[in-house]
């Protein structure tokens, strides 16, 4: 866990580092060049790159604008052509199927709200336009979807000040089909279902993407042991064997329930 800058005492804080927590103790990484220091900002981890993306926030009545990764030893900025404009209460999360950092909505110091959407990849910022949104707000969330297809964004702040109930999910559709990762299905026809196939990596190994040298002992299909949340009976039957229950849309082995079989 990585954490930096915040909020204390009406000011931005400036730790002269950045501290990072293994579970059991908090450890202070001192950094000659890093981001100014600031709070409200979108904060999130990208897996393939193992990278920490810091971006935006405020500081000193001052919407910020820049983005900056952290290695995990020293911090780098990203230049990009375009950008969003400086902002604060904004959030951010990891995008699994399209591999971008995604950013959506905020506030200015200048009292103006964003609702736009933009995804960073490649070092380059490019705005996303929808043909639905959920509208200007601030203080929401954002965050993966379980099955890796895309993102969404729960409460906020809306243009009168309220709070806001609504959820929302962001995913890019197109004429492929996707594997759902939710069960044992072979959606998109690749031969592959599940945890075997990659392209559920962002479910079934969150920490361990394609391409890179996984820890056998992570949890994993296929290593008999069902390790919840992230494995069930119907994404990792080999390890999580299903209790037939009649009126659940699942014919498993052994069940006669007419309205499943």
């Amino acid at each position: 866990m990585v954490l930096f800058s915040g909020l204390g005492g009406g000011q931005a804080i400036d730790e002269m580092g950045t501290w990072e927590w293994d579970g059991t103790s908090w450890t202070k990484i001192p950094t000659t060049v890093r981001p100014a220091p600031r709070f409200r900002a979108a904060f999130a981890f990208d897996p393939v790159r193992r990278r920490t993306v810091l971006s935006h926030g405020e500081s000193g009545g001052e919407s910020l604008a820049d983005t900056w990764e952290w290695d995990g030893v020293t911090w780098t900025q990203i230049v990009s052509p375009q950008a969003p404009a400086g902002r604060g209460s904004t959030a951010a999360a990891w995008n699994g199927s399209r591999r971008t950092f995604t950013l959506f909505a905020g506030s200015a110091q200048v009292f103006s709200q964003f609702e736009d959407t933009w995804e960073l990849a490649a070092g380059a910022w490019t705005q996303q336009f929808t043909p639905a949104r959920p509208g200007v707000r601030q203080g929401h969330t954002l965050t993966p979807l379980a099955d890796g297809s895309g993102v969404m964004t729960f409460g906020g702040l809306i243009n009168n000040g309220t709070g806001s109930p609504e959820l929302w999910r962001l995913r890019w559709v197109n004429s492929s089909t996707y594997e759902t990762c939710a069960v044992d299905d072979d959606g998109d026809g690749d031969g592959l279902a599940g945890c075997a196939d990659p392209d559920c990596w962002t479910r079934c190994t969150p920490m361990c993407p394609p391409g890179t040298t996984c820890d056998p002992s992570w949890p994993h299909c296929g290593d008999d042991m069902c390790n919840t949340p992230l494995e069930d009976c119907r994404l990792c039957p080999s390890d999580c064997p299903c209790t037939p229950v009649c009126g659940d849309s699942f014919c498993d082995p052994g069940e006669t329930c007419p309205g499943d079989c």
